[in-house]
């Protein structure tokens, strides 16, 4: 049934019979659904849905849109209903703030909604009609993720060993702090490019195949000591890293890249054979003692 007369008129005025029909599914849709008449944007129906976003009951019903909605006057929206219903023109958006009262609070929330114009059969423009869809989870679910990679960025960016982010299948340097690009040896412009196009030096030592393990299985890799030869002093010199890494599940379980956190540990490498080296040597000579 339409809700009351006021739903009824907007039938028997400016629709033929047959839409009364589509007013009974605008009742029960779950999406936002209103009308506002004339010059004052008088708000001709409402369904529940519209009833609940806005915090209000039936009693808008007939009332000019910001009379209805008097915490509207400042924002875009009577103005927007004027501008289609002066000019015919439709106005859609994807994503609008809108601030209402709901629960005696003024609360911020965000719509993606049309705006359309309705006519009369000699193309007259009478109405406007808005649908709409609450959009606010969706809004605020994407702030937290965007404020959760900025929080891990600028960590990353802080962090006093070698960090970075390497994303998708081919490893895209996504994000790579100062320790990290001074322990690769690059000058190159490494952001968004593939690590082993940026990086052709590493090629073929192994790094690849690592990589590609944990992309595909998800499983973390750890590698203590691992030689590797990088830039260095204008020429190519061994170096020794402690490395893990840490596969980066997105939703659905999802793999969509791999964080690496490396530590270049080359002068206690060096140092650990030098004493090794001595340790074999002064075995060696006591070996000989007794014998000479």
């Amino acid at each position: 049934m339409l809700k009351d007369n006021a739903s009824k008129n907007l039938a028997n005025k400016h629709t033929p019979a047959l839409l009364e029909h589509l007013l009974n599914i605008f009742e029960t849709s779950s999406n936002i659904i209103y009308v506002c008449r004339g010059e004052e944007s008088v708000i001709e129906f409402a369904n529940q849905a519209t009833l609940k976003a806005w915090g209000r009951d039936d009693s808008v019903i007939g009332k000019p849109f910001i009379e209805g909605l008097p915490e509207l006057i400042g924002q875009p929206f009577p103005e927007l209903v004027s501008r289609v219903f002066h000019s015919g023109i439709p106005y859609h958006t994807e994503n609008d703030r809108a601030d209402l009262v709901v629960g005696g609070k003024l609360q911020t929330f965000y719509f993606k909604f049309s705006y359309l114009p309705l006519k009369m059969d000699s193309g007259e423009i009478w109405g406007v009609m808005c649908s709409a869809t609450d959009i606010t989870e969706l809004v605020n679910a994407k702030r937290e993720i965007e404020s959760s990679q900025e929080n891990l960025r600028s960590m990353i960016m802080q962090a006093p060993i070698a960090m970075c982010i390497l994303k998708g299948k081919d490893h895209i340097v996504n994000i790579a702090n100062d320790k990290m690009i001074e322990l690769w040896g690059t000058t190159t412009n490494i952001l968004g490019r593939p690590i082993f196009e940026c990086m052709p030096v590493v090629k073929g030592q192994g790094f690849e195949q690592l990589l590609e393990k944990v992309y595909q299985t998800g499983i973390r890799v750890t590698v203590s000591e691992r030689s590797v030869d990088l830039p260095r002093n204008g020429g190519i010199e061994q170096v020794f890293l402690n490395f893990v890494y840490e596969p980066m599940i997105g939703s659905g379980g999802i793999i969509t890249g791999i964080m690496a956190v490396a530590t270049d540990v080359t002068k206690q490498v060096i140092a650990r054979q030098k004493i090794e080296q001595s340790e074999e040597q002064l075995r060696q000579v006591s070996d000989l003692m007794p014998q000479m």
